[in-house]
């Protein structure tokens, strides 16, 4: 609990201090109290580095890694990625299949053309692919891509 109050320029060695007595001392349950050291530091330092805070507290990657604040992180960052991995894919499909259709409907279609509409944000494929049914010449998508960028 004294770190909570602690200065920021007395807080790393009492951290440290604490850290180094979880495990000389014969402490239950020691990753409670790394985990809880981990988070007050976090907390209080929020622009620290991870390398930075590991350095502070004398920890090492694999003491981080066994505190539930870093699984929670980690886990949280993945399914980020994971989502945003998802919807470029799905843009990205798309992105090909209005290629295939203006392929099929005009035959070859310029790659400055291609590189636009790969460039296009998920709104805009969509908005796209509605407007490919108006279209009567390769121009016109061209003209489109002009007014919405």
């Amino acid at each position: 609990m004294p770190l909570t109050v602690l200065s920021a320029a007395e807080m790393p060695r009492v951290a440290r201090l604490l850290a180094e007595r979880t495990h000389t001392e014969a402490v239950p349950r020691p990753e409670v109290i790394i985990e809880l050291i981990t988070t007050i530091v976090l907390y209080k330092f929020t622009e620290l580095s991870r390398e930075e805070v590991l350095r502070m507290l004398g920890f090492t990657t694999e003491e981080l890694k066994r505190t539930r604040f870093y699984r929670e992180v980690y886990a949280e960052a993945r399914e980020e990625g994971l989502q945003e991995g998802l919807e470029q894919g799905l843009q990205q499909g798309e992105a090909l299949v209005i290629l295939r259709l203006l392929r099929r409907r005009f035959g070859s279609v310029p790659s400055e053309l291609e590189e636009r509409i790969q460039q296009l944000s998920a709104p805009q494929i969509e908005a796209l692919a509605e407007a490919l049914l108006d279209f009567r010449e390769l121009e016109e998508v061209a003209a489109w891509l002009e007014q919405t960028s």
